[in-house]
């Protein structure tokens, strides 16, 4: 292309002068000049089609200005940079050849950063920890070395952050365990013998766990003793604690789900405000709180639901690729919460005895979800066993959160992984099941399939309780 000028009126109202040259765009008002090589267009420059218009940024070291702009006027623009090579009206986001043309994306977020957070939330494990803590430290250095620090990848170094959090966590668990063997274990005998005994019982735990939703199930623990719904006998702490934990679970699974649509090109979810951990924002009054509590009270199979995060993933560059990360998102981020409740178990478990040689502390590794954490012998012990059990139930609720959401039948996350992974094959299958998929799943909840497809849940559960145990002097 040929030398072009134009001249563009930012969102604050101010005139630049837009450059298009051969391998390169400038922009310049007032004294301030942006020039970005081609080399950079995919890192520094960020366009998406809304509402009959275009979003352009640029992002650079040392500014970022944005316009919104008529197809006429973006054209040659767009032409410039490769977006796109059929007219504006024509634009087939499914696959685009260039490789500028996929990176064109706001917020940008490393794939590294990504993967340092999943890995680094293993760095707790007893010693087995080690590999994944280094093989996290590897990805955020290349991450730091390749990610140029501007304002477009201030996402990803904030999910670099939450990596080092967990790092942190992984090495303090570390640390404490090692220390924690030198804790004499007699009173794990004596303390957990009864919770032992549950250890091979998750199965018939889960099994009385009955679930539905259109995106994000809502699970309320239930058990096989009905005297543990008498009027009298009800744990009103635990209930109100496992409330918490659902609805903030919830909370994060949703905005996992909007938030990589966002990362992702489509901003639709954002502008619905939400990207946000508020649980407001995504709870149904109905789904999530009044029929559960019902069926709760009542003794009965519990099942709920959430709102589902709307997306458009026409908008993004790639959007079979962007159905695939949005849904995973979700369990994803059941996976990491999860994750991190059984670390600051096993860091509590360690950190009391060691600080109390008198303390008491029953409960954290139990599988039955009914059971409170009790402690004793050390201040603020009720504290403590109210923070375990949350953490407990925290740790509970959101590996059936993941493992049930990726269940391949509709509406669940799953379903939608399949159909895009396999459009071809599965996706013709999807689209006709699809528009049944709740009832289809009302029945498989109410037989015993349902039990079946859940145990991967069962094992994660009962592993997780069992390191909890072997890793903590009280057990």
């Amino acid at each position: 292309m040929t030398d072009y000028s134009d001249n563009w009126v930012d969102a604050n109202r101010h005139n630049w002068t837009v450059h298009l040259q051969p391998g390169r765009v400038g922009l310049e008002s007032d004294g301030t000049v942006i020039d970005i090589p081609a080399r950079d267009y995919g890192r520094d420059i960020y366009v998406s089609p809304h509402a009959g218009r275009f979003i352009v940024r640029f992002a650079t070291n040392e500014v970022e200005v944005g316009f919104v702009l008529d197809e006429a006027t973006v054209q040659p623009f767009l032409e410039h940079i490769g977006f796109m090579q059929n007219p504006v009206r024509e634009v087939v986001v499914e696959e685009r050849s260039t490789k500028s043309s996929q990176e064109l994306l706001w917020p940008k977020v490393s794939p590294l950063a990504v993967w340092a957070l999943f890995i680094s939330a293993l760095s707790f494990v007893p010693t087995a920890g080690f590999i994944p803590a280094v093989v996290a430290c590897v990805l955020l250095v290349l991450h730091r070395m390749r990610v140029r620090p501007s304002r477009a990848y201030s996402h990803s170094r904030n999910v670099c952050r939450g990596a080092a959090a967990f790092l942190l966590l992984g090495m303090t668990t570390q640390c404490l365990f090692y220390l924690g063997l030198q804790v004499p274990v007699h009173s794990r005998e004596v303390l957990s013998a009864s919770e032992v005994s549950h250890i091979g019982t998750v199965e018939e735990q889960a099994g009385s766990l009955e679930l539905a939703d259109s995106v994000a199930p809502l699970m309320l623990p239930a058990t096989s003793s009905p005297a543990a719904f008498d009027l009298g006998n009800r744990n009103w702490g635990l209930i109100i604690a496992t409330l918490f934990v659902v609805v903030m679970s919830l909370s994060v699974h949703e905005c996992a789900h909007a938030i990589t649509a966002w990362w992702l090109g489509d901003d639709f979810a954002l502008r619905l405000n939400r990207v946000t951990l508020n649980p407001l924002s995504h709870i149904d009054p109905l789904g999530t709180i009044v029929l559960p509590m019902i069926l709760f009270l009542s003794g009965s199979g519990i099942f709920g639901w959430a709102r589902p995060v709307p997306v458009r993933v026409a908008n993004c560059p790639r959007p079979r690729r962007a159905n695939i990360l949005i849904s995973s998102a979700g369990p994803g981020s059941n996976m990491l919460l999860a994750a991190a409740c059984l670390a600051w178990l096993i860091c509590i478990g360690n950190a009391v005895p060691l600080a109390f040689r008198d303390a008491v502390l029953t409960g954290i590794s139990d599988t039955n979800i009914t059971a409170s954490v009790t402690a004793s012998g050390f201040p603020l012990a009720g504290v403590v066993a109210g923070l375990c059990t949350i953490l407990k139930v925290g740790f509970f609720v959101n590996v059936f959160l993941a493992f049930f959401n990726l269940i391949p039948i509709p509406p669940l996350d799953g379903s939608w992984v399949l159909e895009n992974l396999f459009p071809f094959t599965l996706g013709p299958f999807y689209e006709k099941i699809r528009p049944y998929g709740f009832i289809i799943f009302l029945g498989l909840m109410y037989s015993d399939i349902l039990h079946y497809l859940l145990f991967p849940a069962i094992i994660a559960i009962g592993l997780g309780f069992g390191l909890v145990y072997q890793a903590t002097p009280l057990g």
